[in-house]
C-alpha cells in the first residue's frame, strides 16, 4: 500500500496535478505514517518529511466508541501546495479517529505543531454519518481523481472503514456532494474544537457570526475628535445568544455564552451589549474572555 501511494503521488507530480515538492513530501509523509507511533515526531521543526502524519490507532486503543461505530476507523484530509520554501510549512491535515480523537496540523503554522482534542460522542456520530456514505468511498476508491487536476495545489482525502482496504484519492476543488460534505465536516470540527487564534481590531475584521473583543470609546468634543486607547484582547470570538438564553450555539472549545459591552466601531460614543463565546465561565468583559 505504501509503495502504491508513493507511486501514485509521483505519477501525479509527473502529470502536474500538484507541485512536485509537495507531492513528494506528502508521499513521504504517508510512508512514514505506517511506521511511526501516534503523535511521533511533533517537534521536528519545519520539515514536512517526518512521521507526524501517522494514522491508524492500534486495535487495542479503539475503545467503546469504535465498538458502537464499527464501520468507521479513520479519515484524514490533507492539504498541500508547492513549490515550498525551504523553511516553509506547505502541508497540513485534519484527522479524525473512531475514538473521537481529532488531530489538526495547520497549514503554514511555524513551528510545526499537531494540535489534539477529543470530540463528543454526539459529534462523532454526526460525523460518521457523513463519512460512511457509499458515494464517498466510491469516489476515494476510484483509480483516477474524481475531478480535473490542479497545478501546485493538492488536497487528498483518505478513508479507513472497518474490514475494508484504505482508500485515498486527490480531491482538489472537487464539488461532488459527498466530498464537499466530508471536507466541510472536517473543517467544522477543527474550527469548533481547535479554533485558530484570529487577531482583529475595533474595526471588527472577524468572520461572519464572530465579534472582535476590542473597543475604543471616543467622539466629538469641543476641541475636536478624541479617542481613548483601544481596550480588549483584540481576538475574534463566536457570537451567541446572551442573557442566559442558552449556549447551544457556542462551540465545544468555548462553551460559555458571556454578555460583554463593545463599542460600535473605533472611536465611537455608542456601545452595545452582545453575547460572545468564551472558554472560561468567569469571563466578564472583552479583556478576559479566553
Amino acid at each position: 500500500m505504501t509503495a502504491a501511494i508513493a507511486m501514485t503521488a509521483l505519477s501525479a507530480c509527473f502529470f502536474n496535478w500538484v507541485g512536485c515538492s509537495s507531492v513528494q513530501r506528502i508521499a513521504a509523509d504517508e510512508a512514514d505514517s505506517r511506521a511511526a507511533p501516534d503523535g511521533a515526531a511533533l517537534d521536528r521543526g519545519h520539515t514536512r518529511h517526518d512521521a507526524r502524519h501517522d494514522g491508524e490507532l492500534p486495535p487495542s486503543d479503539a475503545g467503546s466508541d469504535a465498538a458502537a461505530l464499527p464501520m468507521f476507523d479513520r479519515i484524514k484530509l490533507g492539504e498541500g501546495a508547492g513549490p515550498c520554501p525551504k523553511d516553509g510549512d506547505c502541508y497540513g491535515f485534519i484527522e479524525l479517529f473512531s475514538s473521537g480523537k481529532l488531530r489538526v496540523d495547520r497549514f503554514g503554522e511555524i513551528p510545526v505543531t499537531v494540535h489534539e482534542a477529543t470530540i463528543t460522542e454526539h459529534d462523532v456520530k454526526k460525523a460518521v454519518a457523513v463519512f460512511t456514505v457509499p458515494a464517498l468511498h466510491t469516489l476515494l476508491a476510484a483509480e483516477q481523481p474524481p475531478c480535473a487536476p490542479v497545478a501546485d495545489v493538492s488536497e487528498t482525502i483518505e478513508l479507513q472503514l472497518a474490514n475494508l482496504p484504505l482508500v485515498r484519492n486527490y480531491t482538489t476543488f472537487c464539488e461532488q456532494s459527498a466530498l464537499v460534505a466530508a471536507r466541510d465536516m472536517l473543517h467544522a470540527l477543527a474550527e469548533d474544537y481547535l479554533p485558530v487564534r484570529r487577531e482583529c481590531s475595533c474595526e471588527d475584521e472577524c468572520p461572519e457570526n464572530q465579534r472582535c473583543l476590542q473597543s475604543q470609546a471616543g467622539g466629538l468634543t469641543p476641541s475636536g475628535v478624541e479617542c481613548d486607547t483601544p481596550r480588549g484582547i483584540a481576538e475574534c470570538r463566536p457570537s451567541c445568544r446572551p442573557n442566559g438564553y442558552g449556549t447551544d450555539d457556542c462551540p465545544p472549545a468555548r462553551p460559555y455564552c458571556i454578555t460583554v459591552s463593545l463599542s460600535a466601531g473605533c472611536c465611537s460614543d455608542a456601545s452595545e451589549r452582545v453575547g460572545v463565546c468564551c472558554a472560561n465561565a468567569d469571563a466578564s468583559d472583552n479583556t478576559n474572555c479566553l
